[in-house]
């Protein structure tokens, strides 16, 4: 995430055409920002939250909320992100050790 900013060191930014590294553009630079940003924020102050971002929101077992980021970044609800991330595929397959 941090090393060289924007596309880090690893070529993980992939052209989707050629499959070569390429360095962020537009709104991808802006997301960018924003995410070092929120970690950076999150470590000096325990708050990722800045003025004009996308608000991360807090997580209670009450009411869980979760924050996508992308482009745009968008306030899921537990059922959101559950089907978005496909957690019916994968809950039969966690499995925890007994004692």
């Amino acid at each position: 995430m941090f090393p060289k900013w924007h596309g880090g060191n690893l070529g993980v930014n992939l052209d989707q055409t050629s499959g070569q590294p390429r360095e962020l553009q537009g709104a991808e630079v802006t997301l960018s920002n924003q995410i070092v940003g929120a970690w950076t924020r999150f470590a000096a102050t325990g708050n990722p939250n800045g003025p004009g971002l996308p608000v991360w929101p807090l997580f209670t077992t009450a009411s869980p909320a979760y924050l996508q980021q992308d482009i745009p970044s968008a306030t899921l609800n537990e059922t959101q992100y559950r089907t978005n991330n496909h957690c019916t595929f994968w809950d039969p397959l966690i499995t925890f050790p007994t004692t």
